[in-house]
């Protein structure tokens, strides 16, 4: 009987990479990896001077890699979908990621065709104005989209853990944010040129800056840190759930080792955690079946 449990428990980790939607997440990865080859294939020769450098090689250079990051930022949405967790915030995710996807590459076009208007001898900047600000928009919300990502990642992988931590981090977030929104909007084009406004004075300011600069630190660091850490207690946790070595007597066994079901139990809480993944799952409690 434990024979047949084992083969079902083999087969079901066979059959996970197969899931329902599974191959979108790995076209979008072979074309985020394929994407950024090509890009560099491309700049390397056109460095060379092999093909020459246009606006509109450029152009597609650009539009590439904004595909490639889009497809990145995606990639752990899709994961949520296809273990069918956390589908209402993965879709609306994957919308912002979509959003942002087509606002760049209209903002590419208009930035080249305002190059190639430049280069024709039309320098007078309000007559780019209106594509200016579609551009400057286009930032705005994409600063929105990133943001708003970030807190519901956030969210979902602590839950109610770190709570004193998500509270600096949201403070930091939102920081950030309104910084780099402000920065944006103190230059102003229009028919007339060029405006900047006199809230570039405050956004220069020493001790505005340097807040800034201390919630990008602490939004970077602090979530490095913090998966770090969260990495290394899976491999820990996972590493408790492994039976010992072959040298080990069955009396030692007993009194240093948990049983197969305190092992599974563990290995269950894990899940229910968040601390790894339903494919770590079956994968770790069909190789602590095998062993009983």
């Amino acid at each position: 009987m434990a024979f047949w449990n084992n083969r079902a428990s083999e087969e079901n980790v066979q059959a996970a990479p197969k899931e329902k939607g599974a191959w979108i997440f790995k076209l979008l990865s072979y074309v985020a990896i394929i994407g950024i080859f090509v890009d560099i294939a491309v700049f390397a020769l056109a460095l060379a001077r092999a093909i020459p450098f246009t606006s509109t090689l450029l152009m597609w250079m650009a539009i590439v890699a904004v595909v490639c990051v889009g497809a990145l930022q995606a990639l752990p949405w899709i994961k949520y979908l296809i273990k069918k967790e956390n589908k209402v915030i993965s879709i609306v995710n994957l919308c912002f990621v979509g959003l942002q996807v087509i606002l760049w590459v209209t903002s590419i076009v208009i930035i080249i065709s305002i190059w190639n208007g430049l280069k024709a001898g039309n320098t007078e900047l309000g007559n780019y104005a209106g594509r200016i600000n579609f551009t400057r928009v286009a930032l705005f919300i994409t600063i929105q989209c990133i943001v708003a990502s970030t807190v519901m990642s956030t969210i979902m992988r602590y839950k109610k853990k770190w709570i004193p931590f998500q509270i600096v981090n949201y403070i930091s977030i939102l920081y950030i944010d309104f910084y780099l929104s402000a920065l944006m909007f103190c230059f102003t084009v229009t028919a007339d040129g060029l405006g900047i406004s006199r809230g570039l004075y405050i956004i220069a300011n020493t001790i505005v800056l340097t807040l800034f600069f201390i919630a990008l630190a602490y939004v970077v660091l602090s979530n490095s840190i913090l998966n770090g850490g969260r990495r290394r207690r899976r491999r820990s946790l996972l590493a408790n759930t492994e039976l010992g070595g072959e040298e080990e007597t069955p009396k030692a066994k007993e009194t240093t080792q948990p049983s197969a079901k305190e092992r599974l139990e563990n290995l269950k809480e894990m899940l229910d955690q968040g601390l790894i993944t339903e494919e770590e799952y079956n994968e770790k409690r069909a190789d602590i079946l095998s062993k009983m």
